[in-house]
């Protein structure tokens, strides 16, 4: 009896450690780069298992000797150069790694212009994640993404921008809990503040076509709470004052935001708000609300956060049934019905 229940344990442990091989566990980003008078480099060192690996891919997404070689001949510049980098989330999910760099200043010449690059890496095996990974129907995902962002996205742009070929897709993009997020050359897409532009989508646009198999890329970063009623979730959201990847709280200043990522259009009036619409993907169809007490907004916070595109725990625009909602979270304390004529 003894020897069996001995063999059953070893046999249990062989199971585990198989298990575990295939799995590395999740190491850390940290910051790596150099400073110089008229540029600044800056990009994530990884460290974990298949580190060699993922930090060429992460060095080769960014560009980065390119813009250290640039760097080397800027030293007095007028016109600085500098790039940065960021993490889905500011971490690590999933054992997958998302990141985008921001690179400005004279890039290639003396022009001052503006660049994104970005990069998804398995952090298990040290593989760069393609877009076909993503989705359980890769043509036809890249079809419904095409056919959204020309008949849903582009018709709202700016007509003053200077460059809005968003279809095809572009090569570079992240991926996050909520949404993927696509980043195109300035010479494609642009913003009204002559930078790199940038399309978010919410995975509940795409949900037909994702591939949340066990083990895939979208299951391990999370994408099936956001897309599942969780009311737990949804109140630890709501105590917190913010939407998950949308980046401001309720309290925040509204001149800081403004200050740092620029406004899409002049601020509007409601009722009983002042309404802005900052300029950047993560902002499609997302507002903020202030006072209308004053001309000027250098004292204002966000008193309220409004979302007509949101993808969060289950709550999503368009898709979930207010039937639904209201018996896994109960009746709201105050609601509002706006129609087309008051909205």
């Amino acid at each position: 009896m003894k020897r069996f229940s001995l063999l059953k344990l070893l046999l249990l442990l062989l199971v585990l450690m198989l298990a575990l091989a295939g799995t590395a566990m999740a190491g850390t980003l940290t910051d790596a780069g150099l400073d110089l008078p008229g540029a600044s480099v800056h990009y994530p060192k990884y460290e974990g298992e298949n580190a060699a690996d993922i930090n060429a891919l992460l060095v080769e997404g960014g560009h980065i000797h390119d813009y250290l070689d640039r760097a080397a001949l800027m030293v007095g510049s007028q016109s600085p150069l500098t790039v940065t980098w960021q993490a889905a989330d500011d971490q690590l999910t999933g054992d997958v790694a998302s990141v985008v760099f921001t690179a400005a200043g004279p890039l290639t010449d003396t022009r001052v212009t503006h660049a994104y690059h970005a990069v998804t890496v398995d952090l298990r095996d040290g593989h760069r994640v393609t877009m076909e990974e993503l989705f359980s129907d890769p043509e036809s995902a890249v079809a419904l993404m095409e056919e959204i962002i020309e008949y849903d996205i582009a018709p709202d742009m700016s007509a003053h921008l200077s460059a809005m070929e968003a279809v095809p897709l572009p090569e570079d993009f992240t991926v996050d809990a909520s949404g993927i997020t696509l980043y195109y050359p300035i010479s494609r897409l642009s913003t009204l503040t002559d930078k790199a532009g940038s399309i978010r989508l919410g995975w509940h646009l795409l949900r037909d076509v994702l591939d949340l198999r066990e083990g895939s890329i979208l299951q391990r970063i999370g994408v099936k709470d956001m897309l599942t009623l969780q009311p737990e979730k949804i109140g630890e959201m709501t105590a917190q004052g913010r939407f998950p990847f949308i980046p401001m709280t309720l309290g925040d200043s509204v001149a800081e935001l403004t200050e740092k990522h620029g406004l899409l259009y002049d601020p509007d009036l409601t009722r009983d708000n002042r309404l802005f619409q900052l300029e950047g993907a993560a902002f499609r169809k997302v507002y903020l609300l202030t006072d209308t007490l004053t001309e000027s907004w250098d004292k204002s916070v966000v008193q309220g956060i409004r979302a007509d595109e949101l993808c969060a725990f289950g709550l999503m625009t368009g898709v979930t049934k207010s039937a639904d909602w209201h018996q896994q979270l109960g009746e709201p304390e105050h609601s509002l019905t706006v129609d087309e004529e008051t909205a």
